[in-house]
């Protein structure tokens, strides 16, 4: 990639979405402030091409139908409290598998990182040795 992702902005952006995770009522501030935080490093998502729109689709579907559970509950006394709780859990359930697959394409990212530092180094001591002492090559 062009640039790699800093770890103390991956921790963070961990933490929040974990925060956001265990709210009791998912708010979709929360998740927006999570959703953010992801969306900052477009390196991570595109490492995560595989399922992160699905996922991010099924939160938006979650957050989008938790006012309309309420209002079918509460308003018109046409439901009960299970509409909101399955609603609660749709929202939890896509939240934490978009987290986990986005934390996935970070630990992905910074090993290929390190691999590619790794080899980098070990090429450019070959080459110094070579430069150095060209009669023993």
């Amino acid at each position: 990639g062009c640039y790699g992702p800093t770890g103390p902005f991956i921790h963070c952006g961990a933490a929040l979405g974990m925060i956001s995770l265990f709210r009791p009522y998912p708010t979709a501030s929360d998740y927006g402030l999570m959703l953010s935080a992801m969306l900052v490093q477009a390196e991570l998502i595109k490492e995560s091409r595989e399922y992160f729109a699905f996922l991010l689709s099924g939160v938006m579907f979650g957050l989008s139908m938790v006012p309309t559970m309420v209002a079918v509950w509460l308003g018109r006394n046409a439901g009960n409290a299970n509409y909101l709780y399955n609603m609660t859990l749709v929202v939890n359930v896509f939240g934490s598998l978009t987290l986990s697959q986005w934390v996935r394409a970070g630990m992905r990212l910074r090993k290929r990182q390190h691999q590619l530092s790794y080899f980098r180094r070990v090429i450019l001591d070959i080459v110094d040795e070579v430069v150095a002492d060209p009669k023993a090559a």
